[in-house]
């Protein structure tokens, strides 16, 4: 099966069937490695901040591969929606307090 049609069970919310498509590939294609990642936030089985750390590491070595900025930008939203910290948003810091004289 091809990386569009799992793409679009995962999409489709079938996660059973996508995660035994993705059980038949074989190899270490990048673009596989970000399909289950897609999957394993979609089931809810890796947290969201996980999936960004390795999809950071899957952009420093492949930076133009598919459909990986756009995961990493759900996975932020997820995270953010959650009330976790991402590295993707910036916290700006605490205000600072005059001080009394």
């Amino acid at each position: 099966m091809d990386i569009e049609r799992i793409e679009a069970l995962i999409d489709g919310g079938r996660f059973a069937d996508a995660r035994t498509a993705l059980g038949a590939l074989t190899g270490a294609d990048p673009a596989v490695a970000v399909l289950r990642l897609k999957l394993a936030l979609r089931e809810g089985t890796l947290p969201a901040d996980i999936v960004m750390q390795r999809l950071t590491q899957l952009m420093r070595s492949h930076p133009e591969l598919v459909g990986a900025r756009a995961l990493y930008a759900l996975a932020s939203e997820a995270s953010f929606d959650h009330g976790h910290s991402s590295p993707a948003h910036s916290h700006p810091p605490p205000p600072i307090k005059p001080e009394r004289d």
